[in-house]
């Protein structure tokens, strides 16, 4: 039992340090490469290694046979993860990076409310005073800058509403991932995005941009490729050894893991980013954010339900 836990908190510190690794891996690229060709090359190099996992798990990847109805959920599932990708790269370069993982963090939120509708589920008190308790977290993050968010005009409330999308898209993936589970591994929905994702990105990508990379930038590229792979498989792996609970909390940390991560790389890489001064407020902000989501996600309700 001890030794299931540890195994646990091993894959899930590996998934949030993956993680809160991406969106400051990806900004520093930002500036020799555009969105589209970043999740281009991100995809292709993400495919064989998937394919290597997938090979070692391959008596568990599909559960049950998918039918049409389970086919239409794997497509919403791969379009939605694939916007994700997309709206997630396109946002980064108006936003800090620890603005990207504090607006996404409305993600797990959607999921669950989706799962009040289509799954009959329900939400304790403290689940909604942690809704409660995020908007708190949300408007002290921002504070001064919450003006700069409806003005259309602004390129740093582009980037937010942006980002938000990419929350909102994920969600609809988490919905249709939580009907397939029990029919099909979420690897193979991965596996599907990224093939996707090459082929509507190939006509759109500057293929000669990674012939030109240094090699600070190929690093950071690799790490960018990397990490959402290493922290999607980690996650699915933790799962396996302790309660979802468990996971579930210490992925709000995120947030934190990136805010971190973003000053590290300012100091070891400045030529390539610059750290964005955080306010006490807006830490505050993002602490509060922490500790509503984890309210959220531990403290579930029930589940009558687990199909629409």
């Amino acid at each position: 039992m001890q030794e299931n836990r540890l195994k646990g908190l091993f894959y899930c510190t590996l998934s949030i340090i993956s993680w809160g690794l991406l969106p400051v891996s990806a900004k520093g690229l930002t500036e020799f490469m555009d969105p589209y060709t970043i999740n281009f090359f991100r995809f292709a190099l993400a495919i064989v290694p998937l394919g290597l996992y997938l090979l070692t798990k391959r008596r568990e990847v599909v559960h049950g046979r998918l039918g049409i109805r389970g086919m239409l959920l794997l497509v919403v599932a791969v379009v939605a993860l694939l916007l994700n990708h997309i709206y997630f790269m396109v946002a980064l370069p108006y936003i800090p990076a620890s603005s990207s993982q504090v607006v996404i963090q409305i993600g797990p939120l959607l999921l669950l409310m989706g799962g009040l509708v289509l799954f009959k589920e329900s939400f304790t008190r403290l689940q909604w005073a942690g809704v409660g308790l995020l908007a708190i977290g949300f408007t002290l993050f921002f504070n001064f800058r919450l003006f700069e968010i409806i003005d259309p005009a602004n390129d740093y409330g582009r980037g937010i509403r942006i980002m938000a999308l990419a929350a909102i898209v994920w969600a609809f993936y988490g919905l249709a991932q939580k009907v397939l589970v029990s029919l099909i591994s979420p690897a193979v929905v991965m596996m599907c995005c990224y093939f996707g994702g090459v082929i509507i990105l190939f006509p759109f990508a500057d293929k000669s941009a990674f012939l030109s990379l240094g090699v600070v930038q190929m690093a950071l590229l690799l790490v960018c490729t990397f990490s959402s792979l290493i922290a999607y498989i980690a996650f699915a792996e933790s799962l396996n050894y302790w309660p979802t609970s468990n996971s579930s909390a210490l992925l709000a940390l995120i947030p934190l893991i990136t805010i971190g991560f973003e000053r590290i790389f300012t100091v070891i890489f400045p030529e390539f980013m610059e750290f964005s001064a955080i306010s006490f407020l807006s830490l505050a902000g993002a602490l509060l954010v922490v500790v509503a989501t984890m309210m959220i996600t531990i403290c579930v309700g029930t589940s009558p339900k687990t199909s629409p």
